[in-house]
């Protein structure tokens, strides 16, 4: 269990990190006098946090939840079931946040906002992304397992 829940803090804590970084940057370039500074531009900020949110949380994750004695967690036989694992977890902690967001900061809807939460559609981009690139890493990047002897 104290796994479990360390794994659930690892994947807040990327969160919470990317989401200070992602304001960080969207605030210099909304800071910045750049004629017509598009709305493209913080799409794309969000779109690359959430990716390596997503990566960096999915393998810090697995690497808590599937402790393996040499090698990378990933390559373990029991990779495949931690890995769904962790982004049933991630999609629950994000279903959560939507719905806390959707109660608290919403009301005025912030469309024109480039920062996480306060504008919805960057705020879906950012973990929609965020889920689809633990899914792809668990799918298409993770490597095939080695068997036990």
């Amino acid at each position: 269990m104290l796994r479990f829940l360390m794994a659930v803090g690892v994947i807040l804590a990327y969160l919470v990190a990317f989401d200070v970084l992602g304001v960080a940057v969207s605030f210099i370039f909304d800071a910045l006098p750049l004629e017509g500074v598009s709305t493209f531009l913080f799409y794309t900020v969000w779109l690359v946090a959430g990716v390596f949110c997503g990566l960096l949380a999915y393998n810090k994750a697995g690497s808590i939840l599937l402790k393996v004695k040499e090698g990378d967690w990933s390559g373990d036989p029991g990779s495949g079931k931690t890995g769904l694992v962790i982004i049933f977890i991630t999609a629950i902690v994000l279903a959560n946040f939507i719905a806390l967001f959707k109660v608290s900061a919403w009301k005025a809807g912030g469309a024109s906002d480039p920062f996480v939460p306060d504008s919805i559609p960057l705020t879906y981009t950012f973990f929609i992304t965020m889920l689809v690139s633990m899914i792809g890493g668990h799918f298409f990047l993770r490597p095939k397992p080695t068997q036990k002897n």
